[in-house]
């Protein structure tokens, strides 16, 4: 996966919004995977990191 340099927030906020939010998928996917594989704590903390 490439990842783009992120920027100050205030020089580029939209891009800042989308990187953010992408962090925030990968770690609900994360948790989707752990809870799957029966690691509920685990999966609860992805959980917390992607809200």
């Amino acid at each position: 996966m490439d990842f783009p340099l992120l920027v100050k927030p205030w020089r580029d906020l939209q891009r800042y919004k989308e990187a953010r939010l992408r962090e925030a998928e990968v770690e609900a996917r994360l948790a989707l995977d752990f809870l799957e594989e029966g690691l509920v704590s685990n999966a609860a903390g992805k959980a917390f990191q992607a809200w």
